[in-house]
């Protein structure tokens, strides 16, 4: 049994780890949620991606709002609903630099600052990476942060190539996959796709 608490402060910045994440939670598979970066100032910027969205106004932000709803596959989700999907996953942001506003994009310098995923691996023992924006999904294929090798293809997705990854150690793979930016995204469109890669994981 892992002591996620800790292992929420390993890493700089902390990452979220939801409460039910050992277990799959609602999902009943490991997920971790790697955006690409974050432009609010903050301490924790990806614990309190998650925490302010359940504990203040639940429908106020568009990219968590819309990301949610690409797993729950509903347009009314309650408080308590959107509280038990955060703390069936876990999240962070790839990209550690914080950037000056929204719309703009990681500089080269910046690129080079980032989470250790193939620890992270080894730490959280995930079933499923779900990158969340286009750019960062092709930015990761073509710089693997570790070894990664071709996983199945998921029919009819923007990005149907899945790719399995590898942690630090080679003791444990993850099934990587990818969404469209929220913002931008029809969340039940790209809940069918999400759907099946829980499903593949």
């Amino acid at each position: 049994m892992f002591n996620y608490k800790n292992l929420m402060n390993k890493f700089d910045p902390p990452i979220w780890i939801g409460n039910q994440y050992e277990n799959g939670g609602i999902f009943e598979k490991r997920i971790i949620i790697i955006g690409e970066s974050t432009y609010w100032s903050g301490q924790q910027p990806n614990i309190s991606m998650a925490t302010d969205h359940f504990a203040d106004k639940p429908h106020s932000d568009k990219y968590r709002t819309k990301l949610v709803r690409m797993f729950l596959n509903k347009d009314n989700e309650t408080r308590e609903e959107i509280a038990e999907f955060w703390h069936s996953v876990s999240f962070f942001n790839y990209f550690k630099t914080v950037l000056s506003g929204p719309y703009r994009s990681p500089t080269q310098e910046m690129l080079k600052q980032h989470q250790p995923l193939p620890d992270i691996l080894d730490a959280l023992k995930p079933n499923l990476i779900l990158i969340v924006m286009l750019r960062m999904w092709d930015y990761f294929v073509s710089n693997p942060p570790c070894k990664i090798k071709m996983g199945p293809i998921i029919k009819g997705a923007r990005r149907s190539q899945t790719y399995h990854f590898e942690s630090k150690s080679g003791l444990h793979s993850a099934l990587g996959y990818a969404v469209k930016h929220p913002t931008y995204a029809s969340w039940s469109l790209e809940h069918v796709y999400t759907k099946e890669a829980i499903k593949l994981a």
